[in-house]
């Protein structure tokens, strides 16, 4: 299982994957619109999940 967590970093966000044992999968830091936030941000969570092999 994997999990995905999105830390606020004013004005940035930075994207994680982490693996069942507490390990980083992928990362990556995005600027968002803050009045676009939700939907930027499940954007991009797609996007990362999609760049790497998440079936364990």
């Amino acid at each position: 299982m994997q999990y995905f967590i999105a830390d606020f970093l004013n004005p940035n966000t930075q994207l994680s994957i982490i693996d069942g044992q507490g390990e980083i999968i992928d990362q990556q830091t995005v600027r968002i619109e803050p009045t676009e936030y939700v939907n930027q941000l499940a954007e991009y969570i797609i996007e990362l999940s999609h760049e790497k092999p998440l079936i364990s």
